[in-house]
């Protein structure tokens, strides 16, 4: 058995360990830093809830502009999150059709339908602009309901706005956890 080099060896060992202390220093892919929370506590259900979408958030703005980066060099070399450059991206993807490129001949059946992976751009597109552009620019739940504003106790009031609160809860809960599953059932295509 032939070995490689003693300077390939070497060279390979330092690589190794630069990525060793880059991994546990500047490039921590262990550690979901929450940028969308305010420091304080927050329950479990809240932290999983942001933490997914920080992730998504991450996966758009950074690695898929770093991506559509590195397929047009010819541009402006993306900042440390681009919003735009991930959505180009995904619009990239979404466009893609079952085609020539794809093994995909015009007798077959599903020639000129979407590819997997443009499905799967769509859904990440919409999870992630809903998550931004939606759920992000909401009132607070207490707020929304009244609640806030109520400055009374007991009564008609406060019992309706009690009411419109948990109404409110209820529905944003299952629409997180739709939003949640979504992205689960996508989580495969995320990848660059």
């Amino acid at each position: 058995m032939k070995y490689p080099p003693l300077w390939e060896r070497a060279l390979k060992k330092l690589t190794d360990g630069i990525w060793w202390v880059r991994h546990r220093t500047i490039n921590r892919y262990d550690v979901v830093w929450l940028r969308d929370l305010e420091p304080g506590y927050y329950e479990v259900e809240d932290r999983l809830f942001h933490s997914m979408m920080q992730i998504l958030c991450d996966f758009v703005e950074r690695e898929l502009a770093w991506h559509d980066w590195c397929c047009d060099q010819d541009s402006p070399k993306p900042k440390s999150r681009d919003r735009a450059r991930g959505l180009a991206h995904l619009e990239w993807a979404i466009g893609l059709k079952c085609d020539e490129n794809h093994g995909v001949y015009p007798d077959e059946a599903h020639y000129g339908e979407p590819t997997g992976q443009a499905e799967s751009a769509a859904e990440v597109k919409a999870i992630y602009l809903w998550y931004r552009d939606v759920f992000q620019k909401r009132l607070d739940v207490g707020d929304e309901s009244g609640l806030y504003a109520t400055h009374e106790t007991k009564g008609p009031a406060w019992e309706a706005a009690c009411k419109r609160h948990h109404e409110l809860e209820e529905q944003r809960y299952a629409e997180e956890a739709t939003y949640m599953k979504r992205l689960v059932d996508v989580r495969r295509s995320m990848w660059t």
